[in-house]
């Protein structure tokens, strides 16, 4: 499997990004680096609380970690061949894949003791890793060796997955269900870098289609290692479905949703999104005449659909 249109997540997804690596902790570019040493490295830059999980399985190059939420399992495929998506969800449904950076170039990952997936540098001057975390969420980390290290990173998704930036740098992930709606499926948090020294480096995402684009402004006279550290996070509340104009029109006038949404949500059945759609054909009606779209925007204490309106840029201007 190819790593372009790769990215199906299947738990909680959101995303942390650059971090510091303390210049005595990782060598000079082309020195002999372990698993070990590597994903020691990235334990010293990581901010937060987070905590690596150990895998609970293997078979020949996959590797599955499994964490246990409030509501379901959680689980996160990570294969050893680089080319491979990392797999993460909730256990039933769909997962989102989100492959390692297209500009990296590495050997086959290996298993550090901490249980992170350490993929050494073969060529681009630049690590990959990739840790499960025991809320379920993934950590996509790239250690940066030197001024020959990409300047981009992208993680490419599924063609029916779009990551959307938002004002405040994080990333919101949306997935086609059905004609004319969306739905919100994960999210990343807004990037930051450190270099060596402590100092911070400029870092932002872009998204071009179904690709996330993470910029690390680096070079000659920058303080190295710099690491990339991407969390993403599977959304299961507060998730939204979108509908454009035209589809908010249909509602208003009491069709009923015929998209599939058990794949990526399987709590609510499709025929239970449908009836709730017919019961807020009024309310959708009103959306539409005042020239905006309806959303449906689940929480974790309220059972049901609670419809809502949007427009502007809003699910990536979907409104229209």
């Amino acid at each position: 499997m190819t790593r372009k249109g790769i990215v199906a997540w299947t738990a909680t997804l959101s995303v942390p990004l650059l971090v510091l690596l303390p210049a005595a902790s990782v060598a000079a570019p082309g020195s002999d680096h372990t698993a070990d040493q590597i994903a020691q490295v990235i334990d010293e830059a990581t901010p937060g609380n987070d905590t690596v999980i150990a895998p609970t399985s293997s078979f020949g190059e996959a590797v599955s970690f499994t964490t246990v939420g409030d509501e379901a399992a959680n689980e996160v495929s990570v294969s050893l061949d680089p080319s491979d998506p990392v797999v993460f969800g909730q256990e039933g449904a769909r997962g989102i894949e989100v492959s390692l950076p297209d500009e990296v170039t590495v050997d086959t990952g290996t298993v550090a003791d901490d249980g992170s997936i350490v993929y050494e540098d073969n060529g681009a001057d630049a690590h990959a890793a990739v840790q499960a975390l025991d809320d379920g969420g993934v950590r996509l980390q790239t250690v940066l060796e030197g001024p020959d290290a990409p300047q981009t990173y992208t993680y490419d998704f599924a063609s029916d997955v779009f990551p959307i930036v938002l004002e405040d740098g994080s990333v919101e992930l949306v997935a086609g269900v059905a004609e004319g709606a969306r739905m919100s499926v994960g999210q990343f948090d807004a990037p930051w870098a450190k270099d060596a020294n402590g100092s911070d480096v400029e870092t932002w995402y872009t998204a071009e289609g179904n690709s996330l684009v993470q910029h690390v402004v680096h070079g000659e006279g920058s303080a190295y290692p710099i690491t990339a550290d991407p969390k993403g996070t599977r959304t299961w509340w507060n998730t939204t479905l979108y509908f454009n104009r035209t589809e908010t029109k249909l509602f208003a006038a009491g069709a009923a949703f015929t998209g599939t949404v058990t794949a990526w949500f399987p709590t609510i059945p499709t025929q239970v999104v449908g009836r709730l759609l017919q019961v807020y054909a009024g309310t959708f009606g009103v959306y539409y005449a005042s020239g905006k779209c309806g959303k449906l925007v689940t929480y974790a204490h309220v059972a049901n659909f609670v419809p809502q309106p949007y427009s502007g840029k809003e699910a990536g201007e979907y409104c229209r």
